[in-house]
């Protein structure tokens, strides 16, 4: 048995309308695949290799845990794509595809304890404070 197959029709849909709703698949193209082994995540979207893109034409791989993902809610499921999704972007300028990495990584205990706002208002503070230092010193 492969380690990649295609994903449920259902699953496939899920995502197709969320990559539509980004409007990239204009100028990225992707390919969703189940990967029972992915671990630690439901799924996750991964840049294709050289010889993956000139054999498939496809540019990002979205890898679907499909055991996992089915057991989330409706809710869940749209929204484990999109943070797959979001990792995906373009730049225009550069003509290149761009891979970016969550801007508010921390703990569930300290979401629990303060509430997703008041975490998200940390985290902008902090990139502000930065950002105004650099200003100051450049």
């Amino acid at each position: 048995m492969s380690k990649y197959n295609e994903v449920y029709a259902d699953t496939q849909r899920l995502f197709d309308s969320v990559i539509d709703e980004t409007g990239l698949e204009q100028v990225i193209n992707f390919k969703v695949l189940s990967c029972n082994s992915l671990k630690k995540k439901a799924c996750d979207a991964v840049k294709a290799g050289d010889i993956v893109k000139y054999m498939t034409e496809k540019d990002i791989i979205i890898l679907v845990n499909e055991p996992v993902f089915e057991r989330l809610t409706e809710e869940q499921r749209k929204i484990a794509a999109e943070e797959a999704v979001a990792k995906v972007g373009f730049d225009y300028e550069k003509d290149k595809i761009v891979m970016s990495q969550p801007d508010v990584s921390t703990f569930s205990l300290v979401l629990v304890k303060h509430g997703n706002d008041k975490v998200i208002q940390l985290k902008d503070a902090v990139r502000l404070a930065f950002s105004s230092l650099a200003e100051q010193e450049g």
